[in-house]
């Protein structure tokens, strides 16, 4: 409707102005809340489950929490 007012000068309705109006408001709302959820970045997320090249550390680890007679602690 705008696209037409603008190319051909025709007049719109006010109650379609107005509609339009409220729909853009709600549109800038909606893209505002979006910003605000999305992150910042676009790097994927982390996945803290796995350690890569760590296995002497993770073998360290897994030894130092056995019982006693096993470990040193």
């Amino acid at each position: 409707m705008e696209l037409k007012a603008s190319t051909l000068g025709i007049l719109s309705p006010s109650h379609i102005l107005l509609q339009i109006a409220e729909y853009k408001e709600k549109i800038a709302e909606l893209e505002a809340r979006l910003l605000e959820a999305l992150p910042i970045h676009n790097l994927p997320p982390r996945d803290y489950e796995s350690f890569v090249g760590r296995q002497k550390e993770l073998a360290e680890v897994y030894r130092l929490l056995l019982p006693y007679p096993k470990s040193q602690g």
